[in-house]
């Protein structure tokens, strides 16, 4: 004679196994990184006293587009140029950047955000969905080298940043 549990017996299992299992599985997930960076389409860098946030370039099919991002220093300092390359597919340099007078003052500890010095950046092999490498030059600092990526200007998110 063997002892069956009855249909509302395994019923009733079946539902406590489900319960826990949501109970046991709902706290699994990504792990908080403890990263204090806001997820964001721009690149962040730190060079010495320099930091350069959310950098990204917001270009048009033709070319043409905006820099845009934060410096901070932790002391008194100038942005003195911006120049780069446009990069291919592959992230090979393609041609280099026309870029538009770029002296920012940058205060110790007070941010200067660029697109307020309307940057502009324009090269034929500057693509959105592609990146550039620039070169920011400080008058103390010296030089920061950073990628940034190339943002397409008819993007809802971008349209009134780019050209």
């Amino acid at each position: 004679m063997s002892i069956r549990p009855s249909r509302s017996t395994r019923s009733v299992r079946l539902a406590v196994a489900a319960a826990l299992s949501v109970a046991v599985f709902a706290g699994c997930g990504a792990a908080p990184s403890g990263d204090p960076n806001t997820p964001a389409a721009g690149v962040n860098v730190d060079q010495g006293p320099v930091q350069l946030r959310g950098l990204v370039i917001v270009a048009n099919a033709e070319g043409r587009g905006t820099l845009n991002g934060v410096v901070l220093s932790r002391e008194d300092d100038t942005l003195t140029k911006i120049s780069g390359a446009a990069h291919d597919a592959t992230m090979t340099p393609a041609g280099a950047l026309s870029v538009s007078e770029s002296t920012i003052q940058v205060g110790a500890n007070q941010p200067a955000a660029i697109n307020r010095s309307r940057i502009t950046v324009s090269s034929p092999d500057l693509k959105p969905g592609f990146t550039a490498r620039l070169v920011f030059t400080f008058e103390k600092a010296g030089d920061v080298q950073v990628t940034v990526p190339v943002l397409d200007s008819e993007h809802p998110d971008f349209q009134t940043t780019g050209n």
